[in-house]
């Protein structure tokens, strides 16, 4: 009967037993001293990771990225809101904004509420994840890319920091667009009525038997 090798456990691996992607980011981590990672966390990430989160990864850890950044990505978090259809809705969302540390943003046409409220399992200490190797699933898909300490600014369609920028933003959608299509409208029933004008002094001018 043949025997299954036993599966070595996490902490029994060996380097020269690890995937090559493994080795990279260990040596890596070791040539400019970092320790984020501990064997295990370091295992498990790899083998729930694509190709190009390992090379963001290693990207972070050439730069020393997390060890310079206070957190940043940390410090709030931000849910999709229902786009406004009316000045209604749009005057709910400026109620958001009435609060403290609440901006809102528009991104590829969605509508997002931005919440300042720093997690609390970041270390004041050092700023780091207390909790790093259990963090949830977002902040595991969280890349280089998009990280906050990546210089450059967000293409927001939108942003709003506070009510009064809304507010203007609604004066602009309804109350002004309101104001020209009363005047178009306006312009066109003058227009109309010039028209009517005209045609009544052409029509009087032939019955008089002028313009035979």
């Amino acid at each position: 009967m043949l025997k299954t090798a036993k599966k070595p456990a996490l902490n029994e691996v060996r380097t020269a037993d690890l995937h090559p992607s493994v080795c990279k980011i260990t040596k890596v981590l070791t040539n400019i001293g970092l320790a984020i990672l501990d064997g295990r966390a370091l295992i498990a990430y790899i083998l729930q990771c694509r190709t190009d989160a390992v090379s963001e990864f290693i990207a972070m850890a050439k730069n020393n990225q997390c060890g310079k950044c206070t957190g940043l990505c940390c410090q709030y978090f931000a849910l999709p809101i229902d786009t406004p259809k009316d000045k209604g809705d749009y005057d709910d969302i400026r109620w958001f904004l009435c609060h403290k540390d609440i901006t809102v943003f528009v991104e590829d046409g969605d509508w997002y509420i931005n919440i300042k409220n720093k997690c609390k399992y970041l270390s004041e200490k050092d700023n780091r994840c207390r909790i790093y190797n259990k963090r949830p699933r977002i902040c595991r898909k969280y890349r280089h890319g998009i990280c906050d300490y990546v210089e450059g600014e967000y293409d927001y369609e939108l942003h709003f920091i506070n009510d009064k920028q809304l507010e203007d933003h609604i004066k602009i959608k309804y109350v002004n667009n309101a104001t020209k299509k009363a005047k178009a409208k306006r312009k066109k029933r003058k227009a109309k009525k010039d028209e009517d004008t005209t045609g009544k002094r052409h029509e009087g001018f032939l019955s008089c038997g002028y313009g035979r």
